[in-house]
């Protein structure tokens, strides 16, 4: 289980609840929209998401990675047009959904690193954390395989693999919203990145998101990782000191890479404590990154993210050692939560 600081945002927002509205959705309107996507994800046909069908062609008429074509279930016998009036009406459907997504950051405009590594430094070492190691550079690319399926890719700065897996698009997720209305604070209405802002050090609000993690490492004769790669090499190189689309990337794949991050540099603290016999193991990530995205990745931000990652094995040790704990996995997503909870006001309240 993972847990992220920075900024929860709307996508779609306006145009699903109203220019005027955004400001003021309920809990129960957000529950309602997304129930709405949900089915409208759920007609999708996903038959062929693992073998990375070529029947996912790219709109090539739309800047939107997501315009993949993609047909109801309910009427995939039917003819030509009654076909292609089924994916119009999909596409305009889906394109009036609300949805949200979590960017992860905890500082906004440019910011020294080696100041904030050393205010973070600071606070955890003073709840137990101890400096763990610096991790080397890498490069992470996300790879559009299909509507259904992204891959994650793994390169070393060299364009050397480390490793491609398969992420899922929906995580099991929930965000705990800290902010009260202001600028990039966590409002649920927000329909951009919020890249923006007056504030020059570590925010003094940051929303969390709690993501269930799985993912599975994938070998190299899969088809899902020779379509994410170029002969077993990053999609993505390093040029000039920036990160560029692979010359030996397919053309029907260059607006397949949603994303892609330069990690700079990654600070890594280890924490363990068994308090009242409910064991947790975190491990926090301090990172540096160049966050590209955009058609051929011309768009380029800083940012500095911090993450923690809990380790479910000693809740699995803890579960099977006799006596059996009442209620242990209740009590191990609070310590979970309450833990997160106390980072981030610790990090917010005194990096001034």
């Amino acid at each position: 289980m993972s847990a992220n600081f920075g900024t929860f945002y709307g996508i779609n927002a306006t145009s699903s609840f109203g220019a005027g509205a955004i400001l003021g959705i309920s809990l129960h309107e957000i529950e309602n929209a997304y129930k709405d996507n949900r089915r409208n994800k759920e007609r999708a046909e996903y038959d062929d998401h693992r073998s990375v069908s070529a029947s996912y062609d790219v709109d090539r008429q739309s800047n939107c990675h997501s315009s993949v074509e993609v047909t109801s279930a309910d009427h995939r016998d039917d003819s030509d047009s009654e076909r292609r009036k089924s994916i119009a009406d999909s596409k305009k459907s889906r394109n009036g959904n609300f949805t949200s997504s979590f960017w992860s950051g905890i500082t906004d405009d440019d910011v020294n690193f080696s100041n904030v590594y050393e205010t973070v430094k600071t606070l955890l070492s003073r709840i137990g954390y101890i400096e763990s190691s610096d991790d080397e550079r890498k490069v992470k690319i996300q790879f559009a395989a299909s509507l259904s399926y992204q891959a994650s890719v793994v390169a070393n700065t060299d364009g050397s693999i480390e490793e491609v897996y398969e992420r899922p698009l929906n995580w099991v997720s929930a965000t705990l919203l800290t902010g009260n209305g202001g600028e990039g604070d966590g409002v649920v209405g927000h329909d951009e990145f919020p890249l923006s802002s007056t504030a020059s050090s570590i925010r003094r609000q940051n929303d969390i998101r709690f993501k269930v993690v799985t993912k599975k490492k994938l070998p190299t004769n899969h088809k899902l990782f020779k379509r994410a790669t170029c002969n077993d090499r990053s999609p993505v190189v390093i040029s000039e000191s920036k990160l560029k689309l692979s010359e030996f990337l397919q053309p029907e794949d260059r607006e397949r890479v949603y994303f892609a991050r330069n990690v700079l540099s990654r600070k890594v603290f280890e924490y363990a404590v068994d308090d009242d016999g409910c064991p947790l193991k975190v491990k926090a990530s301090l990172e540096e990154a160049e966050h590209f995205s955009g058609r051929e990745l011309s768009h380029c931000v800083n940012v500095i993210s911090l993450n923690l990652d809990f380790d479910s094995r000693p809740l699995v040790e803890w579960v099977n050692r006799p006596p059996q704990p009442a209620n242990a996995l209740d009590a191990w997503l609070d310590a979970v939560i309450s833990h997160a909870i106390l980072i981030s006001d610790l990090i917010c309240t005194n990096s001034g």
